[in-house]
């Protein structure tokens, strides 16, 4: 059977402004396309995420923990939406999945939710780096340089490589986790290498997974693990 890869709902307004919670078609797709099952892991509150900050949302209770955990044991593996900011609960999917050493793929801000989470750091996040810049991030192509002992370039065999950009804030750099950079010395990948699969890339694969190669790779070598991990939940 196939791999069932859960995508994590991203707080969103439709057009005339009713609160939903999103999963992106361009996740849906690569997953399907990938060779896996796509489903959605939506929050457990009784709110409208888009109207709260989260920093004055009450905690998850051990009932709505058990709701995302029905959730996610019904997944192979995990991928963080990119957005524009996240939750307790993407936090407890992530602690989840490190947890039980299920693959993961965070992507913009799911990376920055990866490197968040295992530096225990809020300042970790630039949010002034953009003015500073000398490479435009937001709706560009730029390159990066992979470091050779990553994960990553186990995936892509390769030491650079063109990725779109569509960010405005980034990670400040920790040399434990990043393990690629643009050339103004942006971290553009994190990675937890005592764990099976955990990615985090500061671009978006996904937009442009037919036409590039490397997003393709990046999603087979993410989909494999995951068949992996399911094999794994069977024994």
């Amino acid at each position: 059977m196939k791999p069932i890869i859960g995508i994590v709902g991203r707080a969103e307004t439709e057009s005339d402004k009713m609160p939903v919670s999103c999963i992106y078609d361009d996740y849906r797709n690569c997953i399907i396309k990938s060779g896996a099952v796509p489903i959605g892991i939506l929050p457990p509150q009784n709110l409208h995420y888009i109207h709260h900050n989260p920093l004055n949302i009450k905690k998850l209770t051990n009932k709505e923990k058990d709701i995302l955990n029905s959730e996610l044991e019904l997944c192979d593996g995990i991928i963080l939406q990119g957005g524009y900011t996240w939750f307790e609960y993407d936090s407890y999917v992530l602690e989840y999945a490190l947890k039980n050493n299920m693959p993961t793929l965070g992507i913009c801000l799911g990376m920055q939710l990866i490197a968040n989470y295992m530096t225990n750091d809020d300042k970790i996040i630039d949010k002034t780096y953009a003015i500073k810049s000398n490479i435009n991030h937001s709706n560009n192509t730029h390159l990066i340089t992979i470091n050779k002992d990553s994960l990553l370039y186990s995936i892509l065999l390769k030491e650079e490589i063109t990725v779109n950009s569509y960010h405005k804030t980034r990670i400040i750099d920790n040399k434990s986790i990043v393990k690629a950079y643009a050339q103004d010395n942006t971290p553009e990948v994190v990675e937890i290498h005592d764990k099976a699969f955990i990615l985090g890339v500061q671009w978006h694969p996904e937009k442009n997974y037919d036409d590039d190669e490397n997003s393709k790779k990046i999603f087979k070598s993410f989909i494999d693990a995951a068949k992996t991990y399911k094999l794994s939940k069977r024994n």
